[in-house]
């Protein structure tokens, strides 16, 4: 009996230490080589010197590389006209189509950071998977927090830091991986899009298994297999047990048995239901979940805005 029960633990801890080997690697990609130079800094406004464009441009272009995404950064000043975010939001998503996304039908994975001194507002578009590893959802927007971490460094001008700070923050979340269970929802064409294959997909519903943490279960099924086979065991092995029989006298009674009568007058019987939905579908921006866009280029894009 003991050795069954050993090698029951034994395998159980086999699996474990197979299991605690797995890992789901989530890679982007630059799809379009001829996209490659055009990563870098754009100074519309004009205001940093050749030498710190340089070197800014350096530090994009390398991180661009690390991350494996399309990487660039638009500067503007009063000389670019805009009315309202909304604006701002479609320049940045615009820009983004017209350096990194070349092929209709084609999202590519990326970010455009873009620093608005007309109205103070900044924008972050992201692409492809650049929408889940730069997450804009509401259990964990990482797109607020990177505009929130440049902030300080554009209010000193110091639009250099600002864009170092800018990298560092785009490997750190990286490197980080996407979010558990993240997803992006565009209500305007009710889409769908998560990670799936290597690649971001779409689709009007999640699949049924999204969400389902599969490393997770698979250790929890293997340790309720093992406690399941040692009940199972020791109820075996209890039932050979001799039992000692009880005299019958442990059954009667020694008090007075006493007969009571009730009768329910005017009784009446209501009975109510209510309807349970049993759909189990995700609407956007909810449970977690981010929010996507169509640009005017019909390309999705995911990202947010700050303002100073």
């Amino acid at each position: 009996m003991k050795k069954q029960i050993r090698r029951l633990l034994s395998a159980a801890a086999g699996s474990l230490a197979a299991l605690s080997l797995l890992t789901f690697p989530a890679a982007a990609a630059r799809q379009f080589e001829n996209c490659i130079p055009n990563v870098g800094v754009y100074d519309i406004q004009g205001v940093l010197s050749e030498q710190s464009l340089s070197q800014a441009a350096e530090k994009v272009q390398e991180t661009s590389r690390d991350i494996d995404m399309y990487v660039a950064v638009c500067i503007v000043g009063p000389e670019t006209a805009f009315y309202s975010d909304s604006d701002v939001e479609s320049y940045a998503d615009d820009r983004y189509d017209e350096l990194f996304n070349p092929q209709d039908g084609t999202d590519t994975d990326g970010v455009l950071l873009l620093i608005n001194n007309s109205t103070n507002y900044d924008y972050l578009s992201t692409s492809g998977t650049g929408q889940l590893y730069y997450y804009n959802g509401s259990s964990d927007d990482r797109t607020w927090q990177i505009l929130e971490n440049i902030t300080p460094y554009l209010k000193d001008a110091d639009y250099s830091g600002a864009i170092y700070r800018f990298c560092e923050d785009l490997k750190y979340y990286y490197e980080k991986g996407m979010p558990d269970d993240s997803y992006s929802y565009d209500n305007e064409n009710d889409t769908y899009y998560y990670y799936q294959g290597g690649q971001l997909q779409s689709g009007e519903k999640l699949p049924w298994w999204f969400g389902v943490r599969w490393a997770m279960m698979l250790p929890v099924s293997a340790i309720i297999g093992v406690i399941t086979a040692l009940i199972a065991v020791l109820c075996v092995k209890s039932s050979y047990k001799l039992k000692k029989s009880l005299s019958p006298m442990n059954y009667v009674s020694q008090q007075d048995t006493h007969f009571y009568v009730q009768e329910d007058v005017f009784l009446r019987k209501h009975i109510s239901k209510t309807h349970i939905s049993s759909d189990s579908g995700r609407s956007g921006g909810g449970g977690g979940g981010g929010h996507s866009h169509m640009s005017s280029g019909g390309h999705s894009h995911g990202g947010g805005g700050h303002h100073r």
